[in-house]
């Protein structure tokens, strides 16, 4: 996603009303919105109307990302932070057309400050909150390049950002926590006869804009009491992530059991000594930097392989062949473990094999050279890798594409991508600290990203 760099000036919460107390409103869950709940941080109430419009906007796309601006009020009730989404513009798909990576343009953005304008003499407390984009079957996420943008532009705690997934019906709230972005958060719809807070329809002098934003082509003046709803939307009715989901056991036995049964209906397990305990390794942690608080509120460290193990084998043979080829492509056997006295689960990576690459005179892409090289491997073993690891001079940009490749050709929920850029300097290594590991989960079809332990290990004294 890239942006426009705008200057924003310090917001203070305004005097608004809060939904959950106030009898002009009903409010009720987003059902799309699976994620964590929003329990003592910011709390996200949008206009029914407005969800509708972002959902039928999205699909109108389903290979590029599509994307608009969330217009509302930030407010604070008893020290409980929360904004109101009263509004979208959305920007139209003929202003971006690059496939993976929505672009908002200055003509959108001249737009939206007319929008603005327009909106403030209606309510003096509008702010553009932030935007939302989507991610077509992609899931619900924000990749490296999204935190990158948001880090460096909405840096107010009232700013937000949206991503929907219209493939597998998904949205979810990305927000401020202190100096680190939340995880996918969950937000509630709102309905209310203040038409001070509902959407307001304003004409564009740009046509385009104009076509693609009458899905307030009326009033969304919303005179229904709040006592006599009309029902939501029955297609945005999906199952959603309940608050109980995230309770924590009451016991280490019943956080066990509860683990356990996770695993017996999903990944199969070798049992090994996790080499952290055992005397015959030598091991070296890798800070991961994208992934530091990935697993703080989640118990999904026992259902999938949270900590990663490479054998220095592994680096010895990538580097060897970035120097003959410019780049690596790896397949590494090894296999998924269970170290049943600590109760750890990891991947054990330890057997490398590197296969002849295409040229790259025949302009054939990284991607596509993953795929040959895949080919190659099954005929070869008549199996799939564990793993797989791409060297390169740069980080693809956007990765994506290799997300997608390895939820399309591997299916297994253990096995991972690991793409890492070649550290020119002094060492002349791999910049294992930054890399990128590609994950899916196959029986929750999203992408897994709870990694928290890399280790590099060696075996000296077998």
């Amino acid at each position: 996603m890239k942006i426009r760099i705008l200057k924003e000036r310090s917001i203070q919460p305004s005097n608004i009303p809060y939904p959950p107390i106030d009898p002009a409103f009903e409010v009720k869950a987003a059902n799309s919105a699976a994620g964590y709940p929003t329990k003592g941080s910011l709390e996200v109430y949008m206009h029914y109307a407005v969800h509708a419009a972002i959902w039928q906007h999205s699909r109108l796309e389903k290979e590029s990302e599509l994307g608009g601006a969330l217009i509302g009020c930030y407010g604070q009730y008893k020290g409980q932070s929360f904004l109101l989404i009263t509004d979208v513009l959305h920007q139209p798909l003929s202003f971006s057309n690059d496939p993976t990576m929505i672009r908002f343009t200055n003509r959108f953005y001249s737009a939206l400050h007319e929008h603005m304008e327009k909106g403030l003499r209606k309510n003096p407390n509008l702010l553009q909150l932030g935007l939302y984009h989507t991610h077509p079957d992609y899931g619900v996420f924000l990749s490296h390049t999204d935190e990158v943008t948001f880090k460096g532009v909405f840096k107010g705690v009232h700013q937000i950002a949206l991503v929907v997934d219209p493939i597998r019906g998904e949205d979810g709230i990305f927000h401020w926590e202190g100096k680190e972005l939340s995880k996918r958060t969950a937000f509630q719809l709102y309905r209310t006869s203040n038409a001070q807070y509902n959407p307001f329809q304003s004409m564009h002098a740009d046509p385009i804009i104009q076509q693609y934003n009458r899905w307030g082509n009326k009033s969304y003046s919303d005179q229904s009491k709040p006592n006599t709803p009309q029902p939501l939307d029955k297609s945005l009715e999906k199952l959603r992530i309940s608050d109980n989901e995230f309770e924590k056991p009451t016991s280490d036995s019943d956080y066990k059991s509860r683990t356990k049964l996770k695993v017996k209906s999903g990944l199969q397990h070798t049992p090994r000594l996790c080499p952290l305990y055992n005397m015959k390794y030598v091991s070296r942690s890798v800070r991961l930097l994208h992934y530091i608080n990935s697993l703080k509120r989640t118990n999904e460290q026992h259902h999938f392989p949270y900590m990663v193990f490479l054998h220095r084998k592994i680096e010895a043979l990538a580097l060897q062949e970035f120097e003959k080829n410019g780049e690596a492509l790896l397949f590494i056997k090894g296999e998924n473990c269970h170290d049943r006295t600590k109760d750890l689960y990891f991947l054990y990576l330890d057997r490398p094999l590197a296969l002849p690459l295409p040229s790259r005179e025949r302009n054939v892409s990284s991607l596509e050279r993953l795929q040959i090289a895949l080919q190659a491997y099954k005929q070869q073993f008549h199996s799939e890798p564990l793993a797989w690891l791409y060297l390169c001079k740069e980080l693809p940009d956007p990765l994506y594409p290799f997300y997608d490749w390895h939820r399309k050709k591997l299916s297994q929920s253990a096995q991972l991508g690991i793409i890492v850029q070649y550290l020119k300097g002094d060492n002349n290594t791999p910049d294992w600290a930054r890399m990128r590991l590609v994950a899916h989960d196959r029986q929750q079809n999203q992408l897994y990203d709870h990694f928290n332990h890399v280790f590099l290990f060696d075996k000296p004294y077998d």
